[in-house]
């Protein structure tokens, strides 16, 4: 009965070469004499023991004689770095483009990390839902109706907590007449009750504060507290005009409080905002789940609801919900995923065109290659030595490369705060670190370890032949193979790029809007949620006339116009149905990006049609 065989695999693989016939040929021997005097179970059990024991042995042996020196010594590691000195500017050029490299596949990672694995700042934060209303018919997004909030709070049994949150930009007027405009967030007040955020001073909103005829009030955040009130503990109490609305300030929360949404003050939402909510006005909704909820559940519920509300109401068309968890992407990491995949080969056409400096560097020690291989130098001893250049060059533009990303990411939190969702967290995780660890190892071996291999193949006259002349063969295919693969690998990231561009940009113009835009200057006009619900749209189209006729009185002003969205942000893709459409290419119905204008608007941007004529004042009557 021989040993079994994962021992004599595991000797072969650590033992040298010389020795392995021989050590496992003794634990053959031992192994069927305990065979004989112990039975085969014991003899196996005793057998793998001792393997294993062998197997450790030779593995530290094999660590200590690398630790030692006896693979890569002192003065060889002392070497690699003389020649990076020696040669400061392919040593930089090399750092440099192999960080470039790898801080971009960083930052591509760090955020596909951070979409596939949201964290919602807040205890409990798996817990909430982000809830969106779609038309049944079409699926796109719809404004909030009048009794669907009131009808939902009331009948829904798979929520345990419906809110309701909008932000507006509002002009706070200070003490010494400064106005400054500030983002402000109507939140729905009994939200307070399930997020762990703790005052610094006073208290939270509470579900009285948004009822009709108390006082208004408001929180601040700690980034406002700090910049306009110095951080005084005295704030409490203290009213200000937010919006054209004196507001008593009754607490200040921490900086971390971005949740629902980022906002350097919070107003309490009124009930009759929600009731009857002014047309047009967008509202983001979302829930808080029981203990063991659903977001598919109340997906469920709510669509129930929102038909049977419709019913009830002729000639309003039914609407359906669409529940998820907070952060859920409903695949649209799918594109990010090709863009780190794009990026790492980046890296690798990088490491490639390192790998060629590399090259040129080996061709250039052939003759030290010769001497060394001549004198008893193993493959694996030369490998080693080349590669380690490359290796503390890799080092250094795998730190540079992470310090670089994380610097970016940082500025981009820093600058757009407002704008970043609060569950993408963007810092420092240990899978960026481990990513960062085996992107700088590929990086080498392919720079580093490849060249090395290829140029320590032949034998020692075949060394010391090339050492004599130029470049010999094995330099001439190896860089010839790496210069196809590069060519191959840009031509393959040039095209996705491409795809990602038309499936990305598609429904966009093929040309950048020529817009005098140092000429053009934008006002963001909101109403305030206290506004009656009984408003009519012509009033509202009076206060804009007066808006605009007070903007064209300013000096330098010359025209005005108002729009629904300003030019180069994203308007919402409307369903058009062109009537008596005969052509079976172009589908009867269509969504395009569509934006409500006011009159003069095109004239502003000095437009010309390229066929018929622009909007005039006549066509809005």
């Amino acid at each position: 009965m021989t040993t079994p065989s994962w021992a004599r695999a595991l000797i072969r693989s650590l033992a040298p070469p010389h020795q392995v016939d021989g050590m496992i040929g003794d634990l053959e021997e031992v192994h069927r004499k305990r065979i004989e005097k112990r039975g085969r179970g014991i003899a196996i059990m005793l057998t793998a023991i001792e393997a294993l024991t062998i197997a450790f042995t030779l593995l530290m042996n094999r660590t200590r004689e690398i630790l030692s020196g006896g693979f890569v010594t002192g003065s060889e590691a002392r070497l690699a770095l003389r020649l990076i000195i020696r040669n400061p500017i392919m040593s930089f050029a090399s750092v440099v483009a192999l960080g470039v490299g790898i801080g971009l596949a960083t930052t591509g990672f760090t955020l596909i990390l951070a979409i596939l694995n949201p964290k919602l700042p807040v205890e409990g934060g798996d817990r909430f839902v982000d809830i969106q209303i779609l038309d049944e018919e079409t699926g796109q997004p719809r404004f909030l109706e009048a009794g669907l909030y009131r009808l939902w709070t009331d009948a829904a049994s798979t929520v345990e907590h419906l809110g309701a949150s909008r932000i507006r930009v509002l002009n706070v007027l200070h003490d010494n007449g400064e106005i400054e405009p500030t983002r402000t967030m109507d939140v729905t007040p009994a939200t307070f009750r399930f997020l762990p955020f703790v005052p610094l001073v006073g208290r939270t909103l509470q579900p009285v504060d948004a009822e009709r005829g108390v006082e208004p009030v408001a929180l601040i955040r700690e980034t406002l507290w700090e910049r306009r009130f110095g951080r005084d503990a005295g704030v409490v109490g203290t009213r200000v005009n937010i919006g054209g609305v004196d507001r008593t300030i009754v607490g200040v929360l921490p900086a971390e409080a971005v949740y629902p949404a980022f906002a350097d003050i919070w107003i309490p939402m009124p009930l009759n905002a929600l009731d009857q909510p002014a047309p047009g006005t967008d509202f983001s909704l979302f829930g808080v789940l029981p203990e063991d909820g659903q977001p598919t559940t109340v997906q469920a519920q709510l669509t129930s609801l929102g038909i049977d509300w419709a019913v009830d109401r002729p000639g309003t068309k039914p609407v359906v919900s669409h529940v998820r968890a907070v952060g859920d992407t409903d695949g649209a990491e799918r594109p990010g995923i090709i863009v780190v995949v794009v990026l790492i080969g980046v890296l690798v056409v990088v490491a490639g065109n390192v790998a060629n400096l590399i090259v040129a560097r080996t061709a250039a020690r052939r003759s030290e290659l010769a001497v060394r291989t001549a004198l008893g130098a193993s493959r694996a001893r030369l490998v080693a030595q080349l590669s380690l250049e490359v290796l503390f060059m890799g080092i250094i533009a795998g730190g540079a490369g992470l310090w670089a990303s994380q610097s970016l990411l940082s500025a981009v939190v820093q600058s757009e705060a407002e704008d970043i969702p609060p569950w993408l967290d963007l810092g420092l995780d240990f899978r960026t670190a481990v990513f960062v660890i085996l992107i700088t190892l590929g990086a080498t071996v392919v720079a580093g370890v490849l060249p090395a291999m290829r140029a320590t193949k032949a034998d020692v006259g075949q060394l010391l032949r090339d050492g004599r002349g130029t470049a010999g063969p094995m330099f001439r295919w190896f860089d010839h193979t790496m210069i196809v693969a590069q060519i191959a690998l840009s031509i393959g990231i040039l095209g996705t790029a491409l795809m990602i561009h038309q499936g990305w940009m598609g429904g966009y113009a093929a040309r950048d809007l020529e817009i005098p835009s140092e000429e053009i200057l934008s006002v963001s006009l909101s109403f305030s949620a206290d506004l009656p619900s009984d408003v009519a749209a012509d009033s509202l189209t009076t206060v804009l006339r007066v808006v605009e006729s007070a903007v064209d009185r300013i000096p330098g002003v010359v025209s005005s116009s108002a729009t629904r969205h300003v030019p180069g942000s994203d308007a919402p893709m409307v369903p058009l149905i062109v009537e008596g459409n005969m052509n079976e290419a172009v589908p009867p119905v269509q969504r395009l990006p569509t934006a409500r204008v006011g009159p003069g608007f095109f004239e502003i941007l000095d437009a010309r049609p390229l066929a018929g004529r622009l909007l005039r004042r006549g066509d809005y009557a």
